[in-house]
């Protein structure tokens, strides 16, 4: 019969193992905010031998915070005369949002957009 613990990389007690299953079960919720990545020692006795492995549990992040612009306001100037179709401002949230990681993650933006003349400030646009 082998019997199986954790030998450590669980200081928060988020996980435990059935001793003779060796099945590896949450004991509370996660939160990626607060741990990315557990790395747990898992120890395996049988009658005369242990053997130990690290077992690498990344924690993947749901959208469980508000996306945050970057700005609580936004003054965006259009020319009267700017063609159809012109992109007029990009709306950006910020990094501590959950948003803005899946969005970094993925390579994407949210668009709605401009170009920004070097004339005004980053957070400003104008078309």
């Amino acid at each position: 019969m082998v019997t199986f613990w954790l030998a450590g990389g669980d200081a928060d007690g988020a996980f435990t193992i059935h001793q003779s299953s060796g099945e590896i079960t949450t004991t509370k919720a996660l939160d990626r905010e607060r741990v990315a990545t557990y790395n747990l020692t898992v120890v395996a006795k049988g009658i005369s031998r242990i053997a130990s492995t690290t077992v690498s549990i990344a924690v993947l992040d749901v959208n469980d915070n508000k996306p945050q612009f970057d700005w609580p306001n936004e003054r965006v100037l259009v020319n009267e005369d700017a063609p159809i179709r012109s992109v007029v401002f990009l709306a950006q949230v910020s990094r501590q949002s959950d948003m803005a990681d899946f969005l970094s993650s993925t390579g994407d933006s949210i668009t709605a957009g401009c170009t920004t003349p070097s004339s005004l400030p980053t957070h400003q646009s104008a078309c």
